[in-house]
């Protein structure tokens, strides 16, 4: 009785774990196997295009904004800069590297003023034309104002220069009544919608989806999880063969 009760028992044990472990292990499998498909599928889903918007998600990948708190006052937005992204109290208009030297409203646009280059934009943001020292801006621009008469002046290395109506040509004049546009900090209001622009572009859905798939996520205490997960997953696949090959012998001797 001795030499049958103990394979009967070691059987009943691995059967158990094996059990215990797959339930365990269910979950995880899920989660595995959908991050997988949707990573495969990254460009159709447009996950590198979705960005995260949950405060808590944010803060957990240390997704902080610059303590910028200044800003240009136009007509109708405030420009700010934040990094190398410049952004109006509703919408993003994307990375420029080159700093910011005010902005104005202008003949309906929105004229921002960067190191060596005025960008014209509508007023919802798309860019309608960037203009250049070789499209007759003046070298060693530093400030940009209006006229009394509403005609657009830049500060520059050799003085100030007013642009005729099309912004085409640029005369060089000894003027003192512009209003330049200056920084000013930002009301709490202004500031606490671009810190949500800057912070919700700041993580995409796809960075999100790989480290849930890797268990980065948890950082390095999620890699181990999911090497034990793993390990759990090898279990799996082994002691399902051998139960599968202890069966199979055991059926062959019972039809004998």
């Amino acid at each position: 009785m001795t030499r049958h009760k103990r394979p009967r028992l070691k059987l009943k044990s691995v059967y158990q774990w094996h059990r215990y472990i797959g339930i365990s292990a269910a979950l995880f499998v899920i989660l595995i196997s959908v991050t997988g498909i949707m990573l495969n599928h990254t460009e159709q889903m447009n996950l590198d295009e979705q960005y995260v918007q949950s405060n808590w998600l944010l803060d957990w990948y240390g997704v902080q904004a610059p303590q910028q708190t200044s800003g240009y006052l136009t007509r109708e937005h405030w420009v700010s800069q934040w990094d190398s992204r410049l952004l109006t109290q509703t919408r993003d208009l994307g990375h420029y590297d080159r700093q910011i030297l005010g902005a104005i409203s202008y003949h309906g646009m929105l004229i921002v003023a960067l190191e060596g280059e005025l960008l014209l934009l509508t007023p919802e943001g798309k860019v309608i034309e960037t203009l250049r020292g070789y499209q007759g801006v003046p070298a060693g621009m530093w400030a940009i104002g209006l006229t009394s008469d509403k005609r657009v002046a830049v500060k520059a290395a050799h003085g100030t220069y007013v642009a005729d109506a099309d912004l085409i040509t640029w005369e060089h004049q000894n003027l003192e009544a512009v209003r330049w546009s200056a920084p000013s900090t930002l009301p709490r209001q202004v500031h606490q919608k671009m810190l949500q622009l800057y912070r919700g572009k700041g993580l995409d859905m796809e960075r999100v989806i790989l480290d849930l798939h890797s268990g980065r996520l948890l950082k390095q205490g999620g890699i181990y999880f999911f090497d034990f997960i793993a390990v759990a997953l090898i279990f799996l696949a082994c002691s399902g063969l051998w139960l599968w090959g202890v069966r199979q012998y055991k059926a062959r001797q019972h039809h004998r």
